[in-house]
Parts: C-alpha cells; structure tokens; sequence
C-alpha cells in the first residue's frame, strides 16, 4: 500500500479562527465561574439556614407548670421543656387547661391558651429586613408585639389561621383566633385582615371582631363583623393572666392601688366606694415620667404626655352591686409600672320613663278609627329591654332601635268595636315596668281622627231642617235593639258600651240622634253604636238615644228610643 503525500494548491489554516476577541472570552468565562460559585454560596447558605440576607432566629419557650405542652421537631412529637428554642418548621400544642408562650428575636410575645397548636412557618432576621410568621393551626392566641425591637430594619409580622391573615404592627396587643380578633393597643392604623377573595379590612385599638358561626353567608364586606371592644373580652381571664404572666410589674406597687410619690401613676377619679348614678363613669388622673400608655379596664385611655394627664369614660355593665376600675400605667416596652384598682357601687335604679307613644296619635289621645286593623308605633326609653302592650310583650322589639310598633286587629282580637284601651310599659333588664303610657282606639262609628273630648254632640254630624221627610213609620216594629239589653230601657256602670241593634232590609240609612251610621250599609239587617263617656255622647244620669231607619227616598221606615241611666262606678 502506496502513501501519497497530499498536494495543495495554496495555504489554508488547520482550523477556523473564532470570531469573539481572546479578551471577550476571557472575561466569559470569568463570569460562569463566578456565577458557578454564587450558586455553591447559596446552596451552602441553605444548608446553614441562611438564606437572601436573613439568618434563621429561634423562639424560646415557656413552658407554664400546669397541663400537657408539646412540640414537633423534624416530624417528631416529643414533650416540651422549658428554655427550648423552636425554628421554622416546628410545632408547638398546648392540651386543656395547658400554657405555653414564644419569645421571638425581635422581643415579641405570644401566649397560647389551652387546646392551641401553632407552627413557625419562618423566624428570620436581616440587617434590612426581618420576618415572623407564625401559623395558627387552632385555639386562641395572645399576642404582644413591642414599640421597639432594636432593629434598623423593616419587620413583618403575620399570624396566619386557616383561610384568614393578621399582619401585626409595633405596639399591639390582641387577642385571636381563627374567626374573631380584639386589639386591645396598637400604635399604627391597626391590624390588617385578610380572607381569602375579599378585601382587607383594618381593626383598630379598642375594636374587635368576628366572623359569623360556620356555614353562615360571609358576604364581601369583612367591616360588617366589626364592633367596639366590649367589657367580656377585655377583661377575659386569659387576657388578663397573659398580662400577669408576660408584661413585667413595677415591685413598687403598694395594696392601697397607690405608688410612692405618686411615681408612675395617681387616680384622682373616681374615689374607692365612690356610687354611680349615671350610665357612665369618668376616670382621669396623671401620671409619671416614663408612662407611655394607659388602660383602664383593659381599654386604652387618652393621655396628654405634655400635660401628664390621662382620662377615659367608662360604659359599666349595667348590673348592680360593685364592679371594680382597673388603671394600669405601661412604658413604652409595654411594661407594666403602676397597677390601681378601685371598686365602685352603682345606685339603686329608679323606674323608666314611660314609652312615648306617636302614631296614630299621641300618649293620652283617643283616636277613632274605621279600619279593621292599624299600627299603633312610638319610641322606646333610654336602657328599655322590653316593651309591654297591655299584657303582651313585643316579640320583634330590638333595644338598640330605640322604637316599638304594635298591631291592633279584629282579626287578631286584641281590637274589638267600641273603645280600646292600650297600656304601654318599658321593661329594664330586670324585668321592672316603667310608668304606662296610655292611648284609646275607638273602632266603629264616627269620623277618623284624634278625638277631642269638648265636642258638642250636634257637631257629629247635624242634619239640616227639613232635609229628611218626617213621616209616620212605613214599617213599623222593623227596628230594634238587641244588645246591651234588649228592649228601651238599659242602665250603665263601665266608661261605655256599643248599641247593637236589627233594622228591615230596606233600610238604606240609619241614624242617631241625628248622627248618621257610617259604617252601615244599606241592606244589612244589623247595626251598631258606640256610646263612651270619652266621645261625650255618654254623660252621668239619663241618656236619650233617638234612634231613626229610612229608606231611599229618605222616608221614615221605623223610629225608637233607647234610654240609658248611666251612673259610672267611682274609682
């Protein structure tokens, strides 16, 4: 086998140069390098539990002495001792009656109440930023979040339950849970909320709120579920056990609820057994350098660091017996330095004013009425919980309405011809009646309207002279009266009565003492008349009523007397 050498014609090179300059490819691959070694420092960062800037931060625990705590760690459920330190992906459980409270790096607290489970979703501290997050799996949470943490940086602080968020701010104290909150402090706008597909909504200091009982319809406006703090929750027991437990107490605090030198704080209202007559109560005093804040029975008071007073008006619950005024002096660490109580009494309570009565007319009027049922409305007493109509209590009556209506009927039968009397009473929560307010219907005969007792009885409805034919009875004995005795003659104890009677079936009107029937109509074969004291066509002694039926040429059918001796019963 030949080897021929191979012949060419010209010079080429042995490969094709690249076309980036060598400086260009330097500097590439310095890049990859120092990309590659990014990754290997992150993924050592990771390793160590530090990652984008932020160190991992541990939580101590505390455990308290009674009941069952526990915590997870690395899947691992173990019983919980005091002094450990819980990191991100760690669980701690309190079982009934049991508590345990967390103390972050950035000097947050956290209690939780018995039959709670939180885990640390992430703990991390940053020189420009730090997190906190802490999912609330069930139970109840106190939280206490400081003025100050000691850090340059910003610090997020979330508590997150099932479907809703809580975004805590400097300054808190709340309660929660996952449906309800109470911000019992805070030194921003207040606590964020956020439920999955709605909008957040912001609860402020001395506001709480709470999601409607399971199942219920939600609806898009979280605002709805929010109300002012109320004495129950913010003297809770848990609540105030937190307080003892976490906020630590001036030792100066002497057993007459008063500091030497008046330090911290001085309560100049109210006085010990000091007795209240009004619906609230007015506490204000001044306090001492180095007093930030203040709550009286656990709600913050407005304080005036120039003048170094601070007052709040108090709502008691309105029960009698004694109750007692909490004053408690904070710093600015939200520690307590001054702690005062006082009991006070609350005065015997009188009646309630009467209910004042507006539609269909006013308390002491009477009104006639030709319906078969009408309204009967008013407005009801300051601290009226329940609102009487002679002897029926108003199911539908809500007190924070502050009116009442009621529905007289003769359907119902609590309306019958003739004159009605309602009575109406306030009732207080314990169950004691205010003065009656009174109102008289009159369904039945007469015009509509509030009725004066001054009206002549001509004035009803006069007939003019000679309008009407006065010939002898076509139709003698047609008429008669049944009722309240039969015959001419009836006599009279009561305020009034309603004369009932029969007439022929051709009677087209009927009239008394010139006043004509309103209601009757022509054919009916029955009739009635309402005779009261109050319309003043009943009057003491001998009363005479002309009774006259006619036909539809207003001729005379038949004509009688019905005599009444009335002599009303004294009272």
């Amino acid at each position: 086998m030949y080897f021929r050498p191979r012949h060419r014609r010209g010079a080429y090179p042995l490969a094709q140069e690249h076309a980036l300059p060598q400086g260009v490819r330097i500097l590439l691959a310095a890049g990859a390098l120092l990309f590659a070694a990014y990754l290997l420092w992150t993924l050592l960062l990771r390793m160590l539990g530090i990652s984008g800037g932020l160190e991992r931060a541990g939580a101590l625990l505390t455990v308290e002495s009674r009941g069952v705590v526990s915590v997870t760690i690395d899947d691992k459920q173990q019983r919980a001792e005091n002094g450990m330190m819980l990191f991100t992906g760690e669980s701690l459980t309190t079982g009934p009656g049991a508590h345990a409270s967390l103390q972050f790096f950035d000097g947050s607290r956290m209690r939780l109440d018995g039959g709670t489970e939180v885990a640390i979703v992430e703990s991390a501290r940053g020189r420009s930023a730090s997190r906190v997050m802490v999912k609330l799996r069930q139970g109840t949470l106190w939280a206490m979040i400081p003025t100050r943490s000691g850090f340059s940086g910003s610090i997020v602080r979330t508590v997150a339950a099932p479907a809703i968020s809580f975004a805590l701010s400097p300054g808190t104290e709340a309660l929660l849970s996952s449906s309800s909150l109470a911000v019992f402090s805070d030194e921003g706008e207040g606590i964020e909320v956020s439920l999955d597909g709605r909008d957040e909504i912001i609860v402020s200091e001395g506001q709480q709120w709470a999601l409607p009982a399971a199942n219920a319809d939600v609806g898009n406006d979280l605002y709805n579920y929010r109300a002012p703090l109320d004495a129950v929750t913010a003297r809770a027991p848990f609540v105030l056990e937190s307080r003892q437990q976490l906020l630590p107490r001036a030792a100066k605090a002497a057993s007459s609820g008063k500091l030497a030198d008046d330090e911290f704080l001085t309560l100049a209202a109210p006085i010990n057994g000091a007795v209240l007559t009004e619906s609230t109560l007015n506490v204000h005093g001044t306090v001492g350098a180095g007093v930030t804040s203040v709550l009286v029975n656990g709600y913050p008071a407005v304080v005036d660091g120039t003048k170094g007073t601070f007052a709040q008006q108090l709502s008691p619950p309105d029960v009698q017996g004694e109750f007692e005024v909490r004053v408690q002096a904070l710093d600015v660490s939200r520690n307590i330095l001054a702690d005062v109580r006082r009991m006070i009494k609350r005065a015997p309570r009188g009646p309630l004013p009467a209910p004042k009565i507006a539609v269909p007319a006013t308390s002491g009027q009477t009104y006639r009425t030709y319906a078969e049922e009408l309204v009967i409305r008013g407005e009801s007493p300051a601290g009226a919980r329940g609102i009487m109509v002679n002897d029926y209590k108003l199911q539908l009556f809500d007190p924070s309405k502050g009116e009442w209506s009621y529905v007289a009927s003769l359907r119902l039968r609590n309306m019958l011809p003739g004159a009605n009397v309602y009575d109406v009473v306030a009732l207080d929560d314990s169950g004691k009646k205010s003065v009656a307010a009174r109102i008289t219907i009159i369904q039945g005969e007469g015009p509509e309207g509030v009725v004066t007792t001054d009206w002549p009885q001509s004035s009803l409805s006069p007939v003019a002279a000679g309008a009407f034919q006065n010939n002898a009875p076509l139709m003698p004995g047609s008429l008669g009266v049944t009722a309240p005795t039969a015959g001419t003659i009836h006599a009279e104890t009561g305020t009034g009565f309603l004369i009932e009677g029969i007439t022929s079936s051709n009677t087209v009107s009927i009239w008394v003492n010139d006043y004509k029937l309103q209601l009757y109509k022509p054919g009916k074969t029955t009739w009635n008349y309402i005779a009261d004291a109050a319309l003043n066509n009943l009057k003491k002694g001998k009363n005479v009523y002309t009774i006259i039926t006619r036909n539809a040429e207003n001729q005379i059918l038949d004509k009688m007397t019905y005599t009444v001796d009335y002599q009303p019963a004294a009272r």
